[in-house]
Order: structure tokens, then sequence, then C-alpha cells
């Protein structure tokens, strides 16, 4: 029991995050060959939001990283980098074969760092 997950029955895509932050609930669920996305929003706090996706190479996807922290980071051994604006963060990484998108709002960046850590390939 402590390797599964509950992944939304929409998504197609061969990777999800296995940790999602309690208090937290599928909104949305969007995949498209090449994209997949899930956005989670907080029961508690309409201030709170995740948003994982997952891109093939032909997407293309846009960043705020205008006046942002920016670093270096690095993901299951992956290389990426991390975004840090206000309340937002944005972290990005790829595993050579398709990138990663995750996007937080009004949580700290350890707890955003985790959802990252936890991305595990699910087919």
């Amino acid at each position: 029991t402590e390797a599964s997950f509950e992944v939304p029955a929409e998504w197609n895509g061969e990777y999800y995050p296995s940790k999602i932050p309690e208090g937290f609930q599928t909104n949305v669920v969007i995949s498209f060959p090449g994209n997949h996305l899930v956005e989670y929003f907080n029961s508690e706090s309409t201030f709170k939001r995740i948003v994982f996706s997952e891109n093939g190479d032909a997407t293309m996807v846009n960043i705020d990283t205008e006046n942002a922290d920016i670093q270096a980071i690095t993901i299951a051994g992956d290389d990426g980098f991390i975004a840090t604006k206000d309340n937002h963060i944005y972290i990005y990484w790829d595993n050579g074969q398709v990138f990663f998108v995750l996007q937080t709002v009004g949580i700290n960046q350890d707890e955003a760092v985790r959802i990252a850590q936890s991305v595990r390939r699910v087919i």
C-alpha cells in the first residue's frame, strides 16, 4: 500500500505525482497526445493550487520567469530549474523523453519539491 497512489481515470500520461498534500482535490484533468495536465485545488483555501503537466517534445509551455528567483534543481536525477515569484513556484525538468512542469500557488518551496520528487511512472 505504501507504493500505491490514486491516478485519475482520465489521465493518459505515463507519469504522475504520487504525493499530493492533504486537503487537495482534483479539479480538472486534460489529456491530449503529447500533453497531459492535472490541476488540484485546496478545499480550505482558494489561494492554494497545484498544476502538474507531462509534455512531449512538440509541446510549448510558457513559464513566467520575469523578475523570478531562478535556481538549478535536480528532480529524480534529472536536471531542471525552479523559479519562485511571489507565491508561485514553477519547477521544470525533463527525463530525456518528456518534460514536466509543476506549478504551485500558495505552497512553500520544500513542499513543491517533494511533489516533484514524487513523480512516478504509472504505465
